[in-house]
């Protein structure tokens, strides 16, 4: 479609000109493992599961000023992976689709600002809240020096727009880790199990858009079916 070919190539321009990603340029990466509510544990696997994680912040902002910050997750599963992409919002019922600035990493309460689908049930968002002690500005470099002595803990959730949430995961990150290439990066458009999808498919075509723009602008290899 029109619209998404616009954005991908406004997204690989702009990554292109910054070398770097178009939104959330500066993060680090972080190793550890993801245990699953029984709820939801058919789509991630029996047990606990390895993970790779990235925190950022959106804007890239220097230093401890505040920014909006995100959590981009890779879940091994069995059949592949799943990515999941949280950015800090609010949870309100009409305020969750929006990204906002944060003064620090423990005042963050990250969402998935779309919801998904599990088994075309109704529509639900994940939201997660740091640990209270993670440290207390929004500086990359304190993140790692607390993250190196201390770890970084997260508690999961799932909630309808109008629904209590529920147990959804419990995140523990243990080690600081390489970054991927850009072609290997997060992607929940693209990576998640049978049975789970991002919703509404018209947002999700148009995400997806903008991702492999990201990539390509930072020097991925064209998706398959997508040449330039």
């Amino acid at each position: 479609m029109k619209a998404e070919r616009l954005v991908e190539e406004s997204f690989e321009l702009v990554a292109r000109v910054r070398r770097a990603r178009v939104f959330h340029p500066r993060g680090l990466w972080f190793s550890g493992h993801l245990r699953p509510a029984p709820a939801f544990e058919e789509y991630f696997g029996e047990g606990e599961r390895d993970v790779e994680v990235r925190l950022s912040k959106a804007l890239g902002m220097p230093g401890r000023l505040p920014d909006a910050v995100g959590i981009g997750l890779r879940v091994r599963t069995p059949g592949g992976r799943w990515d999941l992409a949280l950015a800090s919002t609010p949870t309100g019922t009409l305020t969750r689709f929006f990204a906002i600035p944060v003064p620090s990493w423990r005042h963050a309460t990250y969402g998935t600002l779309m919801a998904y689908r599990f088994d075309d049930g109704a529509p639900q968002w994940i939201f997660a809240r740091p640990d209270a002690d993670q440290p207390a500005d929004a500086s990359l470099a304190t993140l790692r020096e607390y993250a190196t002595t201390h770890g970084l803990g997260f508690t999961l959730t799932a909630a309808r727009l109008n629904g209590p949430e529920e147990p959804f995961a419990n995140l523990r990150l243990t080690a600081e880790t390489v970054a991927p290439p850009p072609e290997d990066a997060v992607d929940p458009t693209l990576h998640h199990p049978p049975g789970v999808a991002l919703a509404p498919r018209f947002i999700t075509r148009i995400r997806r858009s903008a991702y492999r723009g990201s990539r390509e602008g930072r020097g991925a290899e064209p998706t398959p079916g997508h040449p330039h």
